[in-house]
């Protein structure tokens, strides 16, 4: 089992406030995003979680952009990986679908801010618990 994390490259620039202000909670933030904005932010996520349920590796090729990478820890060969998409999705042969009744998935989007998003994806496995931390970002009007 890998549990990964999977960051897109990108830059945010933001303007200093004179006075310093504190930042309203990520669950304020994502919700002052539209209903629209916040269900194209959803539909990588839901990618990534078909892809994990049914062993099949083109719903993390359509999750992510070409040259996103995967990276994280990988419990099962404990190591640190940094991983291709193609990498990652050939681990996905569609051999071992997960059983609905045992592998319980979810996710939840922290924070949108204009084209860049964060979420956590969260799996309570029979063998194990983890949480993969996903950054998106928006191209041509497209999350992944």
């Amino acid at each position: 089992m890998v549990s990964i994390a999977a960051f897109a490259s990108f830059a945010v620039v933001t303007a200093q406030a004179s006075t310093p202000t504190e930042a309203p909670p990520a669950q304020q933030l994502a919700r002052n995003t539209s209903e629209q904005e916040r269900n194209a932010v959803k539909i990588p996520l839901e990618l990534y979680l078909q892809g994990q349920a049914t062993d099949q590796g083109d719903f993390f090729r359509k999750a992510f952009y070409r040259d996103a990478r995967i990276i994280g820890y990988s419990a099962s060969s404990r190591k640190f990986v940094d991983l291709s998409v193609e990498q990652f999705a050939g681990n996905f042969v569609g051999k071992n679908p997960e059983d609905p009744q045992t592998h319980h998935r979810s996710f939840e989007i922290l924070e949108i801010t204009g084209t860049v998003a964060v979420a956590r994806v969260s799996s309570d496995l029979p063998e194990s618990r983890y949480a993969d931390y996903m950054s998106l970002q928006k191209l041509d009007g497209e999350w992944k």
